[in-house]
């Protein structure tokens, strides 16, 4: 009798495990917790344009299954390009404010701009690049709307942001240059990855459970997410950055994606910089080599 209870108890706790992980997981991967400039300032930070002297105008567009992104322009007049900033996965448009400072200082235009369910975008989950390569076209068609494309565009992203960046460049002849600080090679390996290191799932069976239930709830596959292909097809330039002691997305992954582009490439890895302290580190370094990498372009354009 007793055997057969604890089987029953065995198999109702396994029953249980896979429920929750089954709920849980695809939130986890596909709802990240919202940041807003509201609430950033509110713990006093820095989190508008006019926190650093920015002018901005406000910009929105519609995406093509009918949510509003949202974001600022901080327009240049006369500018040696625009650059679109992306930024990473559970931050919003307020964590581009500081480079937008030293875009702009420098003459270039700036935009920044929520990802779907990020910041005040609408939407409730991202795709990390499957849906958002599209989004930010729109953002690109909005910008020519408006008369606002004067001169190359360049895209640079964090993370998250410069996986999205690659695969909107891959299909976007428009975009000029990227700079990719910080991207997977592609979403599998960055969702395996995360739940062994970050929610301490050690079961490959159960990190599978948990993707392909993302994948139903997301609507799309987590194969389609591979900036490792789409840089394949990229012909502008690109700018790869990376800190060598990145622990989240490990350094390879950018040297990875540098050796599989044709286009003309610059890598650049920064000692003793994590995931998302690079500028932090590297100092002006970091910034002469975001500078002269956009200058290239214009001089190109």
């Amino acid at each position: 009798m007793l055997p057969a209870i604890l089987a029953a108890a065995f198999l109702i706790f396994i029953v249980g495990i896979y429920t929750l992980i089954s709920a849980m997981g695809p939130i986890m991967l596909l709802h990240p917790q919202r940041s807003t400039p509201q609430e950033l300032k509110r713990t006093g930070e820095d989190a508008y344009p006019e926190d650093y002297s920015l002018p901005y105008e406000l910009l929105s567009t519609r995406t093509s299954d009918g949510l509003t992104l949202r974001g600022w322009l901080i327009p240049r007049n006369p500018n040696r390009g625009t650059v679109m900033y992306l930024h990473g996965v559970g931050d919003c448009k307020s964590q581009g404010l500081r480079v937008a400072k030293l875009l702009s200082d420098n003459g270039y235009q700036v935009v920044l701009m929520d990802s779907r369910a990020h910041g005040e975008s609408d939407g409730d989950f991202c795709t990390y690049g499957y849906l958002e390569k599209d989004d930010f076209r729109k953002v690109i068609d909005e910008l020519e709307r408006r008369g606002r494309m004067n001169g190359p565009l360049a895209l640079m992203g964090i993370s998250m942001g410069a996986a999205i960046a690659l695969q909107t460049a891959a299909l976007e002849p428009r975009v000029r240059g990227v700079i990719s600080e910080a991207s997977f090679v592609d979403l599998k390996t960055a969702l395996l990855e995360y739940q062994y290191q970050y929610v301490r799932l050690r079961s490959r069976l159960l990190r599978w459970i948990v993707i392909r239930r993302a994948e139903q709830v997301g609507r799309f596959r987590i194969s389609d997410v591979s900036p490792l292909r789409a840089v394949e097809t990229i012909r502008a330039p690109l700018l790869f950055i990376h800190g060598l002691e990145d622990r989240r997305v490990a350094h390879e992954e950018s040297e990875q994606l540098f050796a599989n582009c044709e286009c003309p490439k610059e890598l650049f890895l920064v000692p003793g910089a994590h995931h998302t302290d690079v500028w932090k580190v590297a100092g002006k370094e970091y910034e002469e080599k975001l500078l002269e990498f956009l200058e290239r372009l214009s001089d190109h354009a």
